[in-house]
Order: structure tokens, then C-alpha cells, then sequence
């Protein structure tokens, strides 16, 4: 699912990648599927959080439209403490989410296909980040990797999942990304397992299982490789708290 957090009191610190990003009150992150993992919130931290699927997102561009730039926005932060409007509407939001009548849910879809539109009207470069989202949904074979990743045991798996011939996929994966399915698989779970390390609390067997490795021996075996270094030296050395 993707989504959107915005900070209602306090902070909360995130990372976005290989950056730690520190939000607070009336910040706003909009992140695709993945690409953000949550650390730190402040004693006195309160947020609204909304999530939504591919179909949303496709459904939202196909009803407006939209001035979508190119640009690669995987993750975008914004601060609309001067915008009212957006604050109004997040304030209508949190009280119609409350609601449970069928038609307080209509009105709550509405309202946030508005609140959508001010931040896009507001902050230009979030088209960017639609863009992208728009791209991912249509392209099936990124819609698997993201969704499956995790769970991926081989190559074959991935590509029957993908619907394509052998031929077909691994053509169609080196046109896209630049390398063969099995190094830019290998290089995405090092780059989850990274951010864990880094950003999370989880253990070191914990990440292996969340990065799709069958073994934490094996997951260790190939962080040394790439980093002349255990996981757990690498969190000691990289990690500020």
C-alpha cells in the first residue's frame, strides 16, 4: 500500500532510503509501497495516516487531469503549515473517518480526493511522485517485484508470476532496470535490509526473514560481499541512538 503521514503534534523520525529524515508538526511524507520504514516518534506524537492501493491511485488520475511530470519522486516531504485549507480538510477527514454510516464514508472519499488536489495544486513536484506511482501500477512486471519481493524464492517464480514467457521477461527486465533479474533482486533486498538495520529494532535473523533470505547464515554470507562486514557491525558503526 502507499500512503501519506501527516504530523499532527510532535515528531517523528523516518528514513526514506539511506536518509533519516526528521518530521514534524504539519509535515507531510507521501511514500510509495516500501520506501519508507518508521523509527522514533516524540513523547507527545500524534498523526493521521491514509493508505491506498494501485487501483486508487490509477482510479484518482483517471477522474482529473493532472500535469504529471517526469521525474523519479519515489518519496516526497512537504510543510503545509501555511495552507488552511489543507488543514481544514485534514481536520473534516479525521472527524468523517470517525463516523462508521455508509454515507460518511462516501463524503470521506471525496474529501480526500480534495485534500489530494490541494496538496498537488499546492506542491506541483507531487505530480511527479503520481507519476511514478502511475507507472509502477501499469507496468506489471514492477507490480510483482514490489509486491512479491519479499517472498521470492527464484527467478522462475518471479517470472511465472509476471505472466510472461522466459524469453519475454528476462528481455523485457534487462530493458527496464539495466541488469539481470537476479542482481537487481539481490541489490533491492541489500538496500531493505540496510534501511532495517539502520532504522529498525528488528534482529538480525528478523531482517534476514523480512528480506526473502532462507537462512540467516546465508543473509550474513551475503552482507559480508557486499560490505566486508557483518549485519551486526554494520548497525553498530552506522546507528546515532
Amino acid at each position: 500500500m502507499h500512503g501519506a503521514l501527516f504530523i499532527e503534534s510532535g515528531s517523528k523520525t523516518v528514513a526514506v532510503g539511506h536518509r533519516k529524515r526528521i518530521l514534524e508538526k504539519d509535515h507531510a511524507i507521501f511514500f510509495a509501497k516500501g520506501r519508507i520504514f518508521t523509527n522514533r516518534n516524540s513523547d507527545c506524537f500524534r498523526a493521521t495516516t491514509l493508505f491506498f492501493d494501485d487501483r486508487f491511485v490509477l482510479d484518482f488520475l483517471g477522474r482529473h487531469n493532472l500535469d504529471l511530470p517526469k521525474r523519479n519522486r519515489k518519496s516526497l516531504i512537504l510543510d503545509y503549515g501555511s495552507y488552511r485549507s489543507i488543514a481544514s480538510l485534514l481536520d473534516s477527514i479525521r472527524y468523517n473517518y470517525s463516523e462508521k454510516r455508509e454515507e460518511f464514508r462516501k463524503i470521506l472519499r471525496q474529501k480526500i480526493d480534495l485534500l489530494l488536489l490541494e496538496f498537488y495544486y499546492s506542491y506541483p513536484a507531487l505530480g511527479a511522485w503520481f507519476r511514478q506511482l502511475r507507472s509502477d501500477a501499469e507496468d506489471p512486471l514492477s507490480r510483482v517485484i514490489q509486491t512479491h519481493l519479499d517472498s521470492i524464492q527464484s527467478i522462475s517464480q518471479l517470472q511465472r508470476l509476471t505472466g510472461m514467457s522466459p524469453t519475454t521477461f528476462h528481455r523485457t527486465f534487462r530493458q527496464r532496470y539495466g541488469s539481470t533479474p537476479k542482481q537487481w533482486i539481490e541489490a533491492r533486498r541489500m538496500e531493505r535490509a540496510e534501511s532495517l538495520l539502520l532504522y529498525s529494532a528488528l534482529s538480525i535473523s528478523q531482517i534476514a526473514a523480512e528480506c526473502g533470505y532462507a537462512t540467516v547464515s546465508w543473509f550474513i554470507e551475503r552482507f559480508k560481499k557486499d560490505h566486508r562486514c557483518t549485519p551486526g557491525t554494520f548497525r553498530r558503526k552506522n546507528r546515532d541512538f
